[in-house]
C-alpha cells in the first residue's frame, strides 16, 4: 500500500493529520518523513485483543491489553516474542487480563522478563481476575508487574 504524503508539508507536520488510532504516524522534519510511532486511541481507552488460544504478541499489540476471557475454559500461554522477531520500541507497554478460571502463562521467548520487586526472571502465571503490565526497558528486556501475578 502506497502512502500519499502531502506534496508541500511544513516542518513538524504529521501524517495522517490528525493522527489515527492504532495506525502509523509520520512527521516531516524538513528533509524527510520519519515514523514517530502509533496513533493514540481516544484518551483513556486501551484497545483490547481478546485471545482464546495460545498467542504470540505481534507489533500492533503495543499499547493494547491482551484478554483471556472467562468463556475460554482452558489454560493458555501468551508469549512476548524475541526482539529479533518483533522489535517493539523501548517504552512499549502491553497489559494482560485473565478472567478465565484457568491460569494464564505469560512467557518470554529468548529475551529477559523481570518480575518487578524481586527481579526474578522467566515466565509468569496470571491467576483468574489478575491483570498485569509488561514494559520494555531495553532491546531485550521487559519488566512485568500486576495483581495475581506470580
Amino acid at each position: 500500500m502506497a502512502l500519499n504524503f502531502p506534496d508541500s508539508p511544513t516542518v513538524g507536520q504529521f501524517f495522517p493529520q490528525p493522527p489515527v488510532a492504532n495506525t502509523p504516524v509520520w512527521q516531516w522534519n524538513g528533509v524527510e518523513w520519519t515514523w514517530t510511532g502509533w496513533g493514540a486511541g481516544p484518551s483513556g481507552i486501551i484497545p483490547e485483543n481478546s485471545q482464546s488460544a495460545n498467542y504470540t504478541l505481534i507489533a500492533s499489540d503495543a499499547g493494547k491489553f491482551i484478554y483471556h476471557p472467562a468463556s475460554d475454559a482452558n489454560a493458555r500461554t501468551f508469549t512476548i516474542p524475541a526482539n529479533a522477531s518483533v522489535a517493539f520500541s523501548v517504552g512499549t507497554v502491553v497489559s494482560f487480563v485473565n478472567l478465565s478460571a484457568n491460569a494464564l502463562t505469560i512467557a518470554i521467548a529468548t529475551d529477559t522478563m523481570y518480575l518487578a520487586g524481586p527481579g526474578t526472571t522467566g515466565s509468569r502465571t496470571l491467576a483468574q481476575y489478575g491483570c498485569c503490565t509488561a514494559l520494555k526497558t531495553d532491546a531485550t528486556a521487559w519488566i512485568i508487574s500486576g495483581t495475581g501475578l506470580t
